[in-house]
């Protein structure tokens, strides 16, 4: 496959189509096909011990929290590439798509090792591929407009997957309604959009667990299936739906339409992919848990984002709706005039919580030492007068922070702030084995957790043998 426009091509024939009902009965049961189609409200966490108990007056009090764990989403719903699926399996169910060549753009290259989202188009006909590129690139370009990511734009690779479908736009299937025993499909919120559906390569549709702006894929396999193909590395595929409708969802698979608040829903949708962030509106019981911005603890010196309680606009604010929604709290409070925060506002910034996970979720995924060398990590003995030079070939910046590098021999600093260190033999003691250990981190003032050094703090180190 060739890294660039036009770059790499497959085989493909055309899906067979199955209905919804088919689709259920086949791979789904009804519950957890609907809390799939429903992630875009945001990232689901298995529901937590909330048991409303009997106050004074008789009415409910909250439960008493010992300090609550962040429960990251259950792994069937995130994408995960199965490393233990044989690629002889994919390429099976690839092949019978035989007779679709799918070309790759790159829209965004930082190199190996950097992370990878892939953007696929679903209802793009072969005439409208120039427009899906252009709806791609809109959003890739917003995404790197919008703090942080405008400042990590070296850790990702974006791909293009150019895939093309029969029908132009996305599938209204809208929901079953009887009258006076009179029944039929009709929109769930009532828009006037018509009931159809499109035959289209990943079966796009907007109408998700009754709601019209819940977008799903019906065949999300398939696109799994070329993710694997072309990019086994990739953990956040994407699909924009050709649909000038609103709507999205997040989920295993980060779904957007081509609306025009697209490239703001592409990145609050990629916020609860990748930061396993929460939705700040309420969305329904279902979707209380812990999360990074979260909690049931209301108290201001112990809540999880205590560290910037007193900047603005951050506090401790009721999170309101249903019934656990009354009992969970959330760092800032959107309004027409506040700066924050995107997952409550499409429009506005992140809040500094959000912020601070979406930098943890970046380096938890890329490396800051890009490369480095010599290439192996074990050295012969050095002879008598040999020098060696250890070097940093490349290291992801990040624009606006700073970047300290540290060279350590045996356990003592050697060296800061060089990109290179010569070592000479006669000044090693003969008779034992040295390590020389790089260390660069990234000081970012988004991060206040003193947890985070860990993930921000990037490591090589060489041993060199000891002399016989």
């Amino acid at each position: 496959m060739r890294r660039g426009s036009g770059g790499g091509s497959g085989k493909y024939v055309p899906l067979r189509y199955q209905t919804h009902t088919d689709m259920i009965t086949k791979t789904f049961s009804l519950r957890r096909l609907l809390l799939c189609a429903t992630l875009g409200l945001t990232a689901f966490a298995p529901t937590s011990r909330l048991a409303a108990q009997e106050g004074p007056g008789g009415r409910p009090e909250p439960p008493q929290f010992i300090e609550p764990t962040y429960i990251e989403r259950p792994s069937w719903m995130r994408y995960e590439q199965k490393a233990d699926e044989p690629i002889e399996n994919v390429q099976a169910r690839v092949a019978r798509f035989a007779g679709q060549t799918f070309d790759i753009d790159t829209l965004r290259w930082s190199g190996p090792g950097a992370i990878d989202i892939v953007v696929m188009g679903d209802g793009y006909t072969a005439a409208e591929q120039a427009k899906f590129t252009a709806d791609a690139r809109r959003c890739t370009d917003h995404l790197f407009e919008t703090t942080p990511f405008d400042r990590y734009k070296d850790f990702f690779n974006i791909f293009a997957l150019h895939v093309v479908s029969e029908e132009s736009g996305i599938s209204h299937p809208g929901q079953w309604k009887e009258t006076d025993g009179v029944g039929e499909m009709v929109c769930p919120e009532g828009k006037t959009l018509p009931i159809v559906r499109k035959r289209t390569f990943f079966g796009a549709h907007l109408d998700g667990w009754g709601v019209h702006r819940i977008t799903g894929a019906w065949n999300s396999q398939s696109a799994k299936d070329l993710v694997r193909m072309y990019f086994p590395r990739c953990k956040f595929p994407c699909i924009l739906c050709n649909t000038d409708e609103y709507g999205g969802a997040g989920g295993e698979i980060l779904m957007a339409t081509c609306n025009s608040a697209a490239s703001e829903i592409y990145v609050h949708e990629l916020a609860h992919v990748f930061g396993d962030l929460a939705d700040e509106y309420f969305g329904g019981d279902v979707y209380m848990g812990e999360k990074p911005n979260l909690s049931s603890v209301r108290d201001s010196a112990r809540v999880r984002w205590h560290r910037w309680i007193g900047e603005a606009e951050v506090g401790v604010f009721p999170h309101r709706g249903g019934r656990k929604g009354a009992y969970y709290v959330k760092p800032t409070q959107a309004s027409d005039t506040s700066r924050y925060c995107k997952m409550e506002r499409l429009g506005k910034e992140f809040c500094p919580v959000c912020r601070e996970r979406l930098v943890e979720a970046i380096h938890e995924q890329a490396d800051l030492i890009a490369a480095a060398s010599p290439a192996d990590s074990v050295l012969a003995p050095l002879a008598k007068r040999e020098r060696v030079t250890f070097s940093l070939d490349h290291v992801r910046r990040v624009t606006g922070d700073k970047q300290t590098v540290r060279w350590f021999v045996d356990g003592t600093l050697a060296a800061e702030d060089t990109e290179a260190l010569t070592l000479d033999a006669k000044r090693l003691p003969a008779e034992s084995a040295h390590e020389v250990r790089l260390e660069v981190y990234d000081e970012s003032p988004f991060v206040r957790n003193p947890t985070c050094p860990r993930y921000h703090t990037s490591v090589r180190t060489w041993r060199i043998a000891r002399r016989r």
